[in-house]
């Protein structure tokens, strides 16, 4: 039986180039975030979302208790629950704000209707946004005071939770 070495070192060679070159590529996209990332959603002290953590507490409502991820960051808030599928009954989102003011939310890349709660620097609930439709986008939806927090729930769990205009929510933030 005749051996070609010459042959069968090249296709070697090549098998051993192109296992590298994957793995520079693959090192060289997730550098740069090319690469997608996971938005899910834990209710532990951190949840991981590609390169990014995300902090969670918990908040203290009339009628039961929420696990939520805390958005405080530019990113964090452009973000917020976009891109996500559903939110388990029992967690939300808790936007923060350093300064108070008013700004404006919307339903870019939301795929369910959810309700918003406007929070001033009290933890008092100055105002309500129920069953906000993904149809909405890109209108922006604005509080009627200055707010420092907001939390976005599901859709019908502000009511569901007992939260009112004047209800005052219990959390560390």
């Amino acid at each position: 039986m005749f051996k070609n070495t010459k042959n069968h070192s090249f296709f070697l060679s090549t098998i051993i180039v192109g296992f590298f070159s994957l793995v520079i590529l693959t090192i060289y996209l997730s550098s740069k975030n090319a690469l997608p990332k996971f938005d899910g959603f834990s209710s532990m002290d951190a949840t991981s979302i590609g390169s990014s953590t995300l902090k969670t507490t918990r908040i203290g409502l009339p009628l039961g208790d929420i696990d939520v991820e805390i958005s405080d960051t530019p990113d964090l808030r452009e973000r917020g629950l976009s891109r996500r599928m559903s939110l388990a009954p029992n967690d939300g989102m808790l936007f923060v704000f350093q300064i108070p003011g008013i700004y404006g939310f919307w339903m870019k890349d939301m795929n369910f209707p959810i309700d918003i709660v406007w929070i001033d620097n009290d933890h008092r609930v100055v105002a309500m946004n129920l069953d906000v439709a993904t149809s909405t986008y890109p209108e922006s939806i604005f509080p009627s005071s200055s707010i420092s927090h907001v939390l976005e729930l599901n859709a019908g769990s502000a009511r569901e939770f007992g939260i009112a205009t004047g209800t005052i929510l219990k959390f560390d933030y």
